[in-house]
């Protein structure tokens, strides 16, 4: 992981300071650049979710809400199971 961490950190997509209480530990932040980057990759940026939405009816629109909330319902009950 530390090298696609210094590969981000190089392309000045995050930032990595140390950890005052480990020094083995980092702290890792998005830029701004990392943010954007980020936003630009994801389907699930909002701006794209609201397209998408517009573009079916309003049916569709329920059907897919609905299913999103199973998926996240089984998803809840997978990460609970996980623990």
């Amino acid at each position: 992981m530390s090298a696609a961490l210094k590969r981000l950190s190089a392309l000045g997509l995050v930032t990595m300071t140390p950890e005052a209480k480990d020094a083995r530990a980092k702290i890792v932040r998005l830029t701004e650049a990392g943010r954007a980057a980020l936003s630009e990759t994801s389907v699930l940026e909002l701006s794209r979710v609201k397209t998408a939405l517009a573009r079916l009816s309003a049916a569709d629109r329920r059907a897919a809400v609905n299913g999103l909330e199973l998926l996240a319902d089984a998803a809840q009950a997978a990460h609970k199971g996980d623990k």
